[in-house]
């Protein structure tokens, strides 16, 4: 019996199945990375495999051999360097692993029998070995996807359309987005940062900007679905089958009012997304804006594997995500300066990862390794971040007033920096909670330095419309104000996850935010 199933060279084609869909079962990413985002990954991974099988055919002269060499060499590539990295991370013990573990993929390759009863044994033994899980990992994604899918509905349905019209005059729209750019007070009070100068130079330029802004929500996904379709997200959580799914907010980015209403009265509409799934891209965009531009899922496949792990310690572009990511942040503010320059009516929504960690960019714009990061104090880190972002947001927003269109700008943060009992995403600065240490509680605080955001407008005319106290007015104001629009403004709010990351647990905490109780920040980002 194994012998038969063993005619089939089938084996190493189950490895990017046994790879990629754990990868996506684990950590939750079932509920932020939807089947367009993985399936591709894993349909690549078939096809190099498929590749790489047929290749060591031509040379071994049998498929049945061709399989179980390949199995070995797709085993080794996939998923030695994550057993590797799980010892230590240095270069220097990576890159000998690295090579004694290709001397013995090498040399059990050479191994591998020629007799041809003996490969078809061995194969079924290895064809039933891999395709077992890999048919209970189909089968359990398949189960898992069908029920996400159909709990995500169709946003519009829920958001409604904005009213307004543009007409000859109407100006252009740029909608600036600094992820996790703090709000002065937190600046001031948590990293020992004035940042007076440059909010002094945004007023000077015409903005309102708010001394106290807060985001409608701490988490990207949820604050920029919120954001861009000028609504809370009350009316749209309850129809989601996962009370815990994200997949939903990429949707109500992606088909938002805010983007559907510029392309309707034929402006060009241009994107400058990130590396980040929440913005990689949009497929509603007439241009898009972004660099070395690869998917979260398979940017996590490149990273785990053989030829990424080498890639990276060469540069590799793709590989080594430090670097893009470096360059993608000055890349992008290069070409929107151009598009500055252009004549064409234009919405532009730019999402920027800084000062978002990684924190890869010193403050005069040069890039920074992980271990030249780690050196320095996790304040040191992002104050560099914020200081490089003022500088190139003064000179973009300079490129855009003296450019041949008028526009309104905006530039806000989605969210608060995490404070640093609670960082979850910075490798440089890692938080280490000892065994049996118990997890601090959040403190009113921690939740205002989470939420505490930069906010500024300037309208295309220069004239004041007071300053916005958080986001979710900001597309109302501005086609109230430029668009002949009338739309009621909403109060301004801020919900917080009180327990677990579900929609059900929204606290509003607006009220708590705003008393003068608890002002004190712990200087906690020594």
């Amino acid at each position: 019996m194994l012998s038969r199933f063993g005619q089939f060279p089938i084996a190493p084609l189950a490895i990017p199945i046994l790879v990629g869909l754990p990868v996506w079962l684990g950590g939750a990413n079932t509920l932020r990375l939807s089947y367009q985002d993985v399936l591709p990954t894993i349909f690549v991974l078939f096809v190099l495999v498929a590749a790489l099988m047929a290749v060591i055919r031509l040379f071994v002269g049998s498929w049945k051999r061709a399989a179980l060499i390949a199995l070995v060499w797709t085993g080794y590539s996939l998923y030695f360097p994550t057993f590797v990295r799980a010892f230590s991370t240095s270069t220097w013990v990576v890159v000998p692993a690295l090579a004694l573990g290709a001397l013995l993929a090498w040399d059990i390759s050479r191994r591998i029998p020629k007799d041809e009863a003996a490969l078809a044994k061995a194969g079924g033994i290895f064809n039933l070995l891999v395709w077992l899980p890999a048919c209970f990992y189909i089968g359990l994604v398949t189960t898992m996807e069908v029920k996400l899918e159909r709990g995500r509905p169709d946003p519009r349905e829920t958001f409604a359309a904005f009213p307004g019209k543009a007409d000859k005059d109407s100006p252009d729209v740029w909608h600036f987005v600094m992820d996790r750019y703090a709000g002065a007070t937190t600046l001031e009070r948590v990293y020992n940062y004035d940042n007076s100068k440059f909010i002094e130079a945004l007023r000077a330029r015409g903005f309102d900007v708010a001394d106290d802004a807060y985001s409608n929500y701490a988490m990207t996904p949820i604050s920029l679905a919120s954001t861009l379709n000028a609504s809370y997200l009350d009316k749209y959580t309850p129809k989601l089958g996962n009370q815990a799914d994200v997949v939903p907010m990429f949707d109500a980015i992606e088909h938002s009012r805010a983007f559907e209403f510029f392309r309707k009265q034929g402006y060009e509409f241009i994107f400058s997304g990130s590396w980040a799934d929440v913005t990689f891209n949009n497929a509603h965009a007439d241009r898009d804006i972004n660099f070395r531009a690869l998917p979260e899922f398979p940017r996590i496949i490149i990273d785990q594997s053989a030829p990424g792990a080498i890639g990276e310690i060469f540069h590799v572009p793709f590989t080594d995500g430090r670097l893009d990511q470096c360059e993608r942040v000055k890349y992008k503010f290069r070409e929107l300066h151009k598009v500055a320059g252009e004549k064409g009516r234009k919405m532009v929504f730019a999402h920027f990862l800084v000062p978002h960690p990684p924190y890869v960019l010193k403050a005069d714009g040069s890039c920074q390794s992980l271990a030249e990061a780690s050196r320095n104090t996790r304040r040191d880190d992002y104050v560099g971040q914020i200081e490089y972002a003022n500088r190139e947001l003064l000179g973009m927003i300079d490129a855009i007033l003296a450019g041949p269109r008028p526009a309104t700008i905006v530039i806000h943060s989605d969210e608060g920096p995490y404070p640093a009992p609670f960082v979850v995403d910075e490798p440089e600065h890692p938080v280490v909670h000892k065994k049996g240490e118990k997890q601090p509680s959040v403190t009113l605080a921690h939740q205002r330095e989470k939420t505490s955001i930069l906010m500024a407008i300037r309208h295309a005319d220069g004239k004041s419309t007071g300053a916005l106290n958080s986001a979710i007015n900001t597309y109302p104001v501005i086609l109230n104000h430029s668009f002949g629009a009338n739309i009621p403004l909403k109060p301004d709010r801020t919900f917080f996850f009180a327990k677990l990351n579900i929609y059900p647990n929204f606290k509003d905490i607006t009220d708590d935010l705003r008393r003068g109780e608890d002002l004190r920040q712990p200087r906690d980002n020594k």
